[in-house]
C-alpha cells in the first residue's frame, strides 16, 4: 500500500519590500511581475513557483527589526532542502517538509493547517456578509 500523504501545515511567509530593497538596492515597485523580483523573493524564502500577492502599505516589523510601512509579499515558504537547512526557514516549513501525520494533527489542533485556515477565512467572510 502506498501512502500518498501530503502535509497541510500552513508554512506561509511575509517578505517586506524593505527586505527586497536591502537585498537589491536598485529595487523599485515597478519590478512587479519581473524575474528580478522573483529571484529576490526566492532568495528571501518565498516560493515564487506558488501563487503570492502583495499586501500594500502595511505597517510591520521587517526581519531587520525595523518598524516600516510598505508593501509586503505573502505566499508559501520554500520547501527546498537548501532553504530548510539554511537556518532561516521557519519551524512550520521544516515540519511541513517532514510529511508527518502526527505533526499535521498537532498543527491542525492549533488551527495552523491550510484546511483549518481556509475554513476560518470562509467563516469570517460569511460573518462579514451577515453584518452588512
Amino acid at each position: 500500500m502506498t501512502d500518498n500523504f501530503v502535509s497541510k501545515i500552513a508554512a506561509k511567509i511575509h517578505v517586506s519590500e524593505s527586505e527586497v530593497a536591502a537585498l537589491c538596492p536598485s529595487y523599485d515597485p515597478s519590478w512587479e511581475g519581473t524575474q528580478e523580483l522573483d529571484n529576490a523573493l526566492w532568495i528571501l524564502g518565498l516560493d515564487t513557483n506558488q501563487n503570492y500577492y502583495l499586501q500594500e502599505a502595511v505597517q510591520h516589523r521587517n526581519r531587520m527589526g525595523k518598524l516600516v510601512t510598505c508593501g509586503r509579499y505573502y505566499g508559501e515558504e520554500r520547501q527546498h532542502p537548501e532553504w530548510l537547512s539554511s537556518g532561516y526557514a521557519s519551524k512550520a516549513a521544516i515540519d511541513k517538509a517532514k510529511n508527518c501525520r502526527m505533526l499535521d494533527e498537532l498543527y491542525r489542533q492549533k488551527g495552523l493547517t491550510e484546511d483549518v485556515q481556509e475554513a476560518l477565512e470562509a467563516k469570517d467572510f460569511y460573518r462579514d456578509k451577515q453584518d452588512d
